[in-house]
């Protein structure tokens, strides 16, 4: 693997997570910190967030995937930073099927379907539709 694969690899993972929030922190950002898998699970769940709470400054970093929210999740918590507030957000996949439960923390939200787009499909969609 060349050096550019390898950077182009690493762009959306745990360090580059990490370093944003940092990043994001020493330019004095307080507020809620929201680690996400993808780009389009931004859309879901910060409309979710700021629904409850339109006031709250929402850092949105998105990690590459569900093991990288995971790795950052523990890299940020080694770190005992203790202000600000870290919400982790992450998609079921299919963790039933294979015997895994990865995610058992009281900050990070596993959504209950495979994926946070099948919340979209309800029977209301349907008739929608």
């Amino acid at each position: 693997m060349s050096l550019v694969e390898h950077l182009k690899n690493e762009r959306n993972g745990p360090a580059t997570a990490v370093h944003k929030y940092l990043l994001i922190r020493s330019k004095g950002g307080t507020g809620i910190f929201v680690f996400v898998e993808g780009i389009d699970d931004q859309s879901f769940f910060l409309t979710a967030i700021r629904r409850y709470s339109a006031e709250l400054r929402i850092f949105p970093i998105v990690c590459g995937g569900k093991k990288q929210v995971l790795e950052t999740r523990g890299k940020i918590s080694n770190r005992k930073i203790d202000s600000g507030k870290y919400l982790y957000f992450v998609d079921k996949d299919i963790d039933d099927y294979v015997g895994e439960n990865q995610v058992d923390y009281e900050d990070t939200y596993c959504t209950e379907y495979y994926s946070i787009e099948n919340y979209l499909t309800t029977c209301k969609m349907f008739d929608v539709v």
